[in-house]
């Protein structure tokens, strides 16, 4: 019969207690090997952590890209919209002109009175205050293109477009939502 120690039986109930990944006290060896796990263990993490700031770093390029295309868009249809409003009141104004002169002439020969020719030359006023508006609001549009795209230099124009083509692909683009 073997003797059994309580000795025996105490380092039999620490082994198993001990976890595989625990480093021995007295053996320098297993210190070392947990210290190199530790140093491979900590270099992945900061490895990992580098690939997430790259991965966050890079998702923030594109949508700092993506809301610069976003108000580029926003102000080109600005000044679209800016431009063809300009165009809309001096048409209007033009009528306005037309309407006054011949208010004037009726009033010369005595068929008007003097507060409808008063009436279309407030209308006028009206009309090229709107322009100056327009004008005034056009200039901002360009100076913010300006800031946002310095290279562009002092000469920025509205270059050519096709409102009812650019209506009619817009409309087809929201059909299929409705």
């Amino acid at each position: 019969f073997p003797s059994h120690d309580n000795n025996d039986e105490q380092e039999n109930d620490n082994s198993e207690n001990i976890e595989p990944d625990a480093p021995e006290q007295e053996d320098g060896e297993s210190k070392a090997e947990f210290t190199e796990r530790e140093k491979q263990y900590y270099a992945r993490i900061k490895k990992l952590e580098q690939e997430l700031k790259d991965a966050k770093s890079g998702t923030k390029t594109k949508i700092a890209i993506k809301n610069f295309e976003i108000q580029m868009r926003r102000l080109y249809w600005s000044l679209v919209a800016n431009n063809e409003s300009l165009k809309i009141s001096d048409e209007l104004l033009k009528s306005a002109n037309s309407l006054l002169a011949e208010s004037k002439k009726r009033f010369q020969n005595s068929i008007a009175e003097k507060d409808e020719v008063a009436r279309y030359e407030a209308l006028v006023a009206q009309r090229k205050g709107s322009i100056l508006l327009l004008e005034f609001q056009r200039e901002n549009l360009i100076q913010t293109l300006k800031l946002a795209l310095p290279e562009l230099g002092n000469d920025v124009k509205v270059g050519s477009y096709n409102i009812d083509d650019t209506i009619t692909k817009v409309l087809a683009c929201t059909e299929p939502i409705s």
